[in-house]
């Protein structure tokens, strides 16, 4: 985790208590949800290319990326990429390998009034359109492969989730990822990627927002999308006996941040390559770096 210094005469801030229903309704070890996926990574019938392929390819030429400083050995999704396609040569805690072809993330569901749930795919279906958007500097050769490889995999559970705060969301995300053989004994995630580091939550507010966006037809419409986040909660986090802010008047991190929509993939690939905990702390608040 990152141990960044205190800013001189500043005073700790008491932290905030957990939530005290992980005690009186605590999660179980493992889960076994069965997510709704959506993106072109939840298709299993769609043939994936490694990198060394997609480096022969035509449209691979620096030339036809929508960034004219474009450097290959910079290109955040060619990294991301190499990272998945790296997987297999991984084993999960049950030592058998990796199975993972996708990128993502992990996405929570706390809200399930009717009317919200009817906006859920239309949703999701704008989530990953704006995703998939969000790659037009790379040359097609990569772009194209990561869209075929997008998968988000939704968690619905009004029992366990309704409403669910942080802290919960958290442990279910760990969980989960137990269930699915990804974390050691030591609660460590076997594999260090987006959807192992952090997941994202879907409230009433953030449903209504991305089924509402429109789009139109330049595929960098960042301005339509300014102020437009979604909650991302960090695997790693753990409450302290007292938070320190990193500068004065400034909000401590609590393991929770917003994370601008059309960031999505420049995140997830920043968690995906550096190959350790800690980056979400690193990085908040998440608004300030990835600023449009």
């Amino acid at each position: 985790m990152s141990t960044r210094g205190k800013p001189p005469g500043s005073a700790p801030r008491p932290v905030t208590p957990p939530d005290p229903s992980l005690i009186t309704r605590p999660v179980p070890s493992h889960r076994h949800y069965k997510p709704i996926s959506f993106g072109k990574g939840a298709r299993l019938d769609l043939p994936y290319r490694s990198v060394e392929e997609l480096d022969e390819l035509p449209e691979a030429d620096a030339a036809l990326s929508n960034d004219s400083y474009y450097r290959k050995s910079h290109d955040d999704v060619r990294r991301l990429l190499e990272v998945i396609c790296d997987l297999k040569n991984f084993l999960k805690s049950d030592n058998t390998p990796v199975d993972i072809t996708t990128w993502g993330f992990i996405i929570f569901v706390t809200e399930y009034s009717s009317l919200v749930l009817e906006k859920l795919c239309v949703a999701m279906e704008n989530l990953v359109k704006v995703t998939e958007r969000s790659m037009s500097s790379t040359p097609p050769a990569y772009k194209n492969e990561a869209i075929r490889r997008l998968k988000f995999d939704l968690i619905q559970d009004k029992e366990n989730l309704d409403g669910a705060s942080d802290d919960r969301i958290r442990e279910e995300f760990k969980s989960l990822l137990r269930g699915r053989n990804l974390m050691n004994e030591e609660d460590s995630p076997e594999i260090f990627i987006g959807s192992t580091v952090g997941c994202l939550v879907f409230d009433e507010k953030t449903i209504t927002m991305l089924a509402d966006l429109e789009f139109d037809d330049s595929v960098r419409d960042y301005n339509a999308f300014k102020g437009k986040n979604i909650k991302i909660i960090d695997l790693f986090w753990v409450r302290g006996e007292t938070e320190w802010p990193d500068l004065p008047n400034a909000r401590p991190y609590r393991g929770v941040d917003e994370c601008p929509i059309v960031c999505l993939q420049s995140l997830n690939s920043e968690l995906s390559t550096s190959g350790f905990g800690g980056e979400l702390e690193d990085c908040f608040p998440l608004q300030n770096k990835y600023y449009l």
